[in-house]
């Protein structure tokens, strides 16, 4: 899991690869249930996460009764 998350990172922070971050985003990532890459995206843009944080709230805490294929 930590060697997925730092490639991840690392892809992300690449001048490489073009990314601009938006809360959407964000919210996207989640309501796909691609928790992994929600971790990331928490880590790197924690500080850009203001105006949907009831709303995320509410997808993480509805993806805990979901099944864990």
């Amino acid at each position: 899991m930590k060697r997925k998350l730092k490639l991840m990172s690392h892809i992300i922070n690449s001048d490489d690869f073009a990314f601009d971050f938006a809360e959407d985003n964000f919210v996207d990532v989640i309501e796909n249930d691609v928790f992994d890459m929600a971790v990331l995206l928490y880590r790197e843009y924690f500080l850009l996460i203001r105006t949907q944080q009831e709303r995320i709230c509410r997808l993480l805490v509805g993806a805990f009764g979901k099944a864990n294929g």
